[in-house]
């Protein structure tokens, strides 16, 4: 069983070493990870900030847009016969992340049939 100062790595550490691309060895290594859990840390702080400034009212201003929006791509959709991120995309100057979002949801409704659900 190792002990706290054993300075092999354990497969935890490495499994988390190889999913932050640090290397295994020395001083560096940890300290790259701990840099990268701080800014991890600090991205997650700020993201609950921001979310604690979104009011009721702007989430429903969201969702009338999001809706709106999917009316349009639903049109958008019928007039040219086929479902085509890229097209939409660049339709709607929204990115692909975006769109597929909004097909899934669409899809989920019943108002489209997107297959890459």
């Amino acid at each position: 069983m190792k002990n706290k100062s054993d300075k092999r790595s354990s497969p935890m550490m490495e499994m988390i070493s190889a999913m932050m691309g640090t290397q295994k060895s020395g001083m560096d290594s940890n300290s790259s990870m701990m840099s990268k859990c701080k800014e991890m840390m600090g991205n997650m702080k700020k993201s609950s900030k921001e979310e604690s400034y979104s009011t009721d009212e702007l989430m429903d201003l969201f969702k009338d847009w999001c809706s709106q929006v999917e009316d349009e791509i639903v049109a958008f959709i019928n007039e040219t016969g086929n479902v085509d991120e890229d097209k939409i995309a660049e339709k709607f100057n929204l990115s692909i992340q975006s769109i597929t979002h909004l097909l899934k949801n669409l899809n989920e409704t019943g108002r489209i049939k997107y297959d890459k659900v």
